[in-house]
């Protein structure tokens, strides 16, 4: 896209967001409305509760809102108070769902809601309003409830569908595959906690590259998926999806905790509390540390230390101050991926090392700054700042004597950059045509600094430089959508975002005769999106969604290419679904398609461009909770995908490494105090690792189980992960690659041993 449209686009775009909400303004009320609001507490201890979903319904209308972190909430009613009777339902997990019957005069409500079993009610999966049959935020509320979540993998696996891959010692992001997408370390899965962005754009080893171990599990309350490009909010990297993390705003008690297990796992955690309530200032703090050496030959000595700290004070009457900061910092060595043939010829165990100098040591520290309207209300609003300072080194070896014989293949890739950025989001409630609805805005700025790198190196010592660059790259994007209830059963949601990218590259590499990156450039894009949903009865509604997306490539590949060349590829994608849901379970289904534009990609490991042609992934995901009896569950979550080369042979058309059949499954005991426990399956299909399928990546099934027992204050718990002791292959790439002594390259699979039969133990005690 020119400089001139991408320009006009983004004008366009910021037009329409100051016209929508004037245009809101204008928007007559219905008549005769009025506004129900109050307070919902806890019955037990008279503590406001947030995040409870109110649902009101008279004959004419069903309106939904939300408690505020201060338990109230603010209702505008579209039904006349002629109405003889409103029925309001208060509905929270883990709490008893209360009905009032509003007469016309009843307009300040306090609801009380006692702490009950865990179930799941039709109308709460409605009245988070999700987007898609595949997206819904209470779902996956109820499986952070559900499952363990002993570390931030743990966490992204809650996602159906998706697969993570660890294959540098522990210490590197994990590899993510989703719909049809390996998109490497956070190509197009796009990751934020509280509102800061994980992924890292340009990225030394990888374009999005999103490291999750910053974060404690411990500290989320809550996992919003969003798969596929149709949330106005997803801007860049959200191709195939997009995971946001919430983290608590304060804790009830300290909490101090300790695990240990095989390959001398060691973990402890401390979590004290700040105190506060919804009318005074609070939060906590938090620290942990790991330390393990794994299953490898070579001790992955791999250690990391997290801290985490949060304050929420109210101000300003309406409003609400949160402040938090996090610290991490981890060093592991590296067992790499190793070829078959060097298990097969007995040069190494599954678990041995062919270059002992792999490894790396990372860092990143965060602090964000955000103020946000406090009353739950027909207007929200939300201003936030953050800034990240990230460090990253990682030495690797994959091909060992392809290029160099004499000092072999190392590499090492060096990134420090300081990310500062911001968002805004406005939202408010507007009648269309006597119908409710609501107009949302948002606008996002983030301005990357780094210095990134690429080194030949032997021994984790410097041979030479490929590549050294300084890059500053700044977006800023700016969306609207408006929600509205065209009939009592049907919910439309449409939108557009513009997107604006400027990318400076100053080239640092020693001068060698060759064209190094170096320039700036402009782009843009402009990405409409729309929902329906239609309840067909109270516990049924179908979904169709379309929309457009994309990601940006690394800053070094923009500006080496030519100007007609895309440089922000698009996806195009549409998808119809279904979700029924009843008080013991819920149940939906997918089928979906995303076409992607040709692209350039930028390869880290070699400091080199390759041309990515246009694909095409079709698929259907499959979902399931059911509530067996009153304290056992039963979950699954399968996800079939196919996807190809559009413009490639048939026969050479196949996307490497596209996950083709994945399943997560378990069956989970909770409700049954003092007990509490699982047993988990998760299975990945074999599929293609070349675009041929002459190399084929293994697939695997593994098995977990899971328990703990509560004594009082005391927590006692533990955990078997690959329960068989199966031997499976974690990470898997078609590599050619030449060992020392071989006459010629080799190509064929080279893979990260899957840990074999795991076990941890710990104890947890609340103060």
């Amino acid at each position: 896209m020119s400089l001139s449209l991408a320009v006009r686009h983004a004008l366009l775009a910021c037009a329409f967001l100051v016209a929508a909400p004037l245009g809101a303004q204008a928007a007559p009320p219905a008549e005769h409305a009025f506004v129900v609001h109050g307070r919902v507490l806890g019955a037990a201890d008279g503590h406001p509760l947030a995040a409870v979903h109110l649902i009101a319904r008279s004959t004419t209308a069903r309106l939904v809102a939300e408690t505020s972190a201060s338990g109230t909430f603010r209702l505008p009613m579209t039904a006349a108070r002629t109405e003889q009777v409103v029925l309001l339902v208060a509905l929270r997990i883990g709490f008893a769902a209360e009905t009032l019957a509003l007469a016309p005069h009843d307009t300040a409500v306090t609801i009380r809601m006692r702490e009950t079993a865990l179930t799941i009610s039709p109308t709460e999966v409605r009245a988070d309003a999700p987007l898609s049959a595949a997206s819904s935020r209470v779902i996956r509320a109820l499986d952070i409830a559900l499952r363990p979540r002993e570390s931030a993998q743990e966490l992204l696996r809650l996602v159906p569908g998706l697969v993570i891959a660890q294959h540098a010692g522990g210490g590197k992001a994990e590899q993510i595959f989703l719909r049809g997408f390996d998109a490497d370390h956070g190509t197009d899965v796009a990751i934020d906690v509280d509102g800061t962005p994980v992924n890292m754009v340009s990225h030394a080893h990888g374009q999005g590259y999103a490291d999750l171990h910053f974060l404690m599990p411990e500290v989320v309350e809550r996992e919003e998926v969003r798969k596929g490009p149709y949330d106005v909010r997803d801007g860049d990297l959200a191709t195939a999806g997009a995971v946001t993390f919430t983290t608590k705003d304060r804790i009830d008690a300290p909490v101090a905790s300790v695990r240990g297990g095989t390959f001398d796992t060691e973990h402890v955690l401390l979590m004290l509390p700040l105190g506060g309530d919804a009318a005074h200032g609070g939060g906590y703090v938090a620290g942990s540390a790991h330390y393990t050496n794994g299953p490898f030959a070579r001790p992955q000595d791999y250690r990391r230390a997290n801290g985490f700290a949060k304050w929420t004070t109210p101000v300003l009457g309406d409003a609400e101050l949160v402040a938090s900061a996090s610290a991490f910092g981890g060093r592991w060595n590296g067992s790499g991926e190793i070829p078959a043939r060097a298990v097969r010829e007995g040069l190494i165990t599954r678990f041995g090392v062919l270059d002992s100098t792999e490894g790396g040591n990372t860092a990143r520290y965060d602090a964000s700054l955000a103020l946000r309207s406090r009353t739950a209300s027909d207007r929200a609003w939300l201003l936030r700042l953050y800034a990240v300072r990230y460090r990253f080194q990682l030495f690797s070896d994959f091909t060992f004597a392809l290029a160099d014989s004499v000092h072999g293949d190392g590499i090492e890739q060096h990134d420090a950059r300081t990310v500062l950025g911001g968002s805004a989001l406005y939202r408010r409630a507007a009648a269309l045509l006597g119908r409710p609805g609501a107009w949302q805005l948002g606008a996002t700025v983030r301005h990357d600094d780094a210095d990134v790198g690429l080194f030949h190196q032997q021994g984790r010592i410097r041979l030479d430089t490929r590549t050294l660059v300084h890059e500053r790259e700044t977006s800023v994007s700016s969306w609207a959508a408006y929600a509205v209830q065209l009939a009592s059963t049907v919910r439309i949601d449409v939108g557009v975002r513009g997107d604006v990218f400027h990318v400076d590259v100053h080239d640092r590499t020693p001068s060698d005769g060759t064209v190094h990156p170096s320039g700036s450039r402009w782009q843009g894009v402009v990405s409409p999106k729309a929902n329906l949903a239609v309840d067909v009865t109270t516990r049924t509604t179908l979904f169709v969604n379309a929309g457009t997306g994309f990601h940006s490539n690394d800053a070094r590949d923009v500006v080496l290419a030519p100007a007609a060349a895309t440089v922000l590829p698009r996806a195009a994608a549409a998808e119809v679904g279904a979700r029924h849901t009843w008080n013991g379970g819920t149940l939906g289904a997918s089928l979906w398609g995303i076409d992607l534009a040709s692209e350039l990609v930028w390869s880290g490991d070699e400091g080199t461009t390759e041309a990515s042609g246009r694909t095409r992934r079709v698929g259907v995901d499959l979902e399931g909770r059911v509530r067996l009896c009153p304290w056992l569950w039963a979950d699954a979550d399968a996800a079939l995908a196919r996807g190809r080369f559009r413009d490639a042979a048939a026969g050479e058309d196949r996307i490497p490494l596209a996950p083709t059949r994945t399943l997560s499954a378990g069956l989970t005991m909770r409700d049954a105090e003092p007990a509490a426990g699982g047993l988990r399956v998760r299975y990945v299909g074999a599929r293609a690792a070349n675009e041929d399928g002459s190399v084929r990546a293994h697939g695997y099934t593994i098995w977990e189980l899971f328990a703990s027992y509560r004594l009082a204050q005391l927590r006692l718990y533990g955990a078997v992960d690959n329960l068989f002791d199966t031997a499976w292959n974690e990470a898997q790439f078609a590599t050619t690659s030449r060992l020392p002594g071989e006459p010629a390259p080799v190509t064929e699979l080279h893979f990260t041993p899957g840990s074999p039969r795991t076990l941890q133990m710990g104890i947890e005690y609340r103060f």
